[in-house]
């Protein structure tokens, strides 16, 4: 859009206001400057078209001598699927009002005409400012409904990988085993016995994941921060003669909830292979969290485990733990030998995520 020329006509207010339409615009967007991150040129782009607009109905109103005002174009509006940051774009919009209407007031205090015309103009942006509002708010509550609807599908999904994964897994084992059971109790009774204690041993580990994810289900008590949380999962493992210490440095209070509770989920599943598969006598886990990532360890001194082949059973926790970290954009790194224990290095960047 080109600016206005000299001989722009109009009414002697109306053209106060269009022969200021840059001094308004460039206002504006140095008070959203303030507001808006850099990287969001878009949203810049479309606040400064919804000033331009406003202006333009302030101009036309001016001419007509009544309210001309029109709906927010939609645009960038549409774009914007995260409930949260649209929140914030309301906060900018409004500004973006005030900031026209600032301009127009001082511009006013020098032009008589637009002076005496003042009220319309307050009345046409205050009209302008609570129509562009309430679409934007619409637009929210439906923003909002559909990430309630898609955060409820997600966790259905979850869940249902969850049992198929783990629950379907070790019933199935179980399942197996006492088949053979059957099939050997005639003939070999040491094969039948082996199969009876892995079919049981596979429904014990199934209960051990069903308690999991039904604690999953109720949410994790961290009320009494990270450590108190993983030593409260392992209560219902009923693990004797294993010595667990659990070290937690730094201030959690800074970390977004859904990124500690990911940690916490990523560190029980790598307690439990432990205690599980590696018989361990010592477990120790440290967690470091500094303003940029969370570093955390878990060291057991139990058997130990050949990568490959990796046991199905344990291939189902590693690959878990592993999704979890890729979804936070960290990493998780396992050692692992026969007869040296298995250590566990997780990292988890937290400045992009704040």
């Amino acid at each position: 859009m080109s600016r206005p020329g000299k001989d722009w006509a109009g009414s002697n207010s109306s053209w106060a206001v269009e022969t200021a339409r840059w001094e308004i615009l460039d206002a504006c967007e140095a008070e959203l400057q303030g507001m808006l991150a850099p990287g969001e040129p878009a949203l810049m782009a479309w606040l400064l078209a919804q000033a331009d607009q406003m202006v333009t109905e302030v101009v036309d109103s001016l001419r007509a001598g009544e309210p001309k005002v029109r709906s927010a174009s939609r645009g960038v509006c549409d774009g914007l699927t995260d409930p949260p940051a649209l929140e914030d774009f309301i906060h900018a919009s409004s500004a973006c009002f005030c900031s026209v209407l600032d301009s127009i007031l001082r511009l006013a205090e020098l032009d008589k005409a637009l002076n005496s015309d003042i009220r319309l103009v307050v009345k046409v942006l205050e009209e302008s400012r609570s129509r562009r509002l309430r679409e934007l708010t619409e637009r929210l509550r439906k923003l909002l409904m559909e990430w309630t609807l898609r955060a409820q599908e997600s966790e259905r999904t979850r869940i249902s990988r969850e049992l198929h994964d783990r629950i379907g897994y070790g019933l199935s084992v179980a399942y197996r085993n006492l088949e053979l059971f059957h099939l050997y109790r005639a003939s070999d009774i040491a094969v039948a016995t082996v199969k009876a204690e892995a079919a049981q041993k596979a429904v014990r580990d199934s209960m051990d994941q069903l308690r999991m994810i039904s604690a999953d289900l109720r949410g994790n008590d961290r009320k009494g921060g990270l450590k108190k949380a993983l030593l409260h999962s392992l209560q219902d493992l009923e693990i004797e003669g294993v010595f667990v210490q659990v070290q937690v440095e730094g201030d959690e209070s800074t970390v977004p909830v859904g990124i500690l509770d990911e940690v916490f989920l990523i560190l029980r599943e790598a307690l439990l292979n432990a205690l599980r598969h590696g018989r361990p006598r010592r477990l120790r886990i440290k967690v470091d969290i500094s303003a940029d990532e969370i570093r955390a360890r878990v060291d057991d001194d139990g058997r130990g485990f050949d990568r490959e082949p990796l046991p199905s059973a344990k291939s189902i926790g590693l690959m878990a733990m592993a999704e979890r970290a890729r979804l936070l954009s960290g990493s998780v790194v396992i050692r692992s030998q026969v007869g040296t224990g298995t250590h566990v290095a997780l990292a988890v960047p937290l400045r992009e995520v704040r």
